[in-house]
């Protein structure tokens, strides 16, 4: 079963450290949040399954479950940046145009169309 995404786990997250609420239920996020209570639940299910059928769940006990998992997310969705591709002015100044490149790198070169 595939989780929230990271985007809607840190939109939750934040609106319940923001509420002032002790005892915070998935209505009154629904109105801080603008969704459907069962929308909500549908979401935070994936962390405790009862949020669907107890409709008087507080949701801040699902807090640092949610941190976690955001946590796990974030590290695994950063990306190796691959090293860019440097081209030095001498290279450049062998082909007149595109089409000369293209003519002698792609045709002739290697083993191309015409061979």
């Amino acid at each position: 079963m595939n989780g929230p995404t990271l985007t809607n786990v840190r939109k939750y997250i934040s609106a319940i450290k923001k509420s002032p609420r002790k005892y915070l239920t998935s209505e009154h996020l629904s109105k801080e949040l603008g969704l459907f209570p069962d929308v909500i639940n549908r979401t935070l299910s994936f962390f405790d399954p009862l949020v669907n059928m107890d409709f008087t769940y507080d949701v801040r006990t699902l807090l640092p479950a949610m941190e976690d998992y955001a946590a796990k997310l974030a590290d695994e969705s950063k990306k190796t940046r691959q090293p860019r591709v440097q081209v030095s002015k001498k290279e450049v100044a062998a082909f007149e145009s595109i089409n000369d490149f293209i003519f002698k790198k792609y045709i002739f070169e290697s083993s191309g169309l015409f061979n």
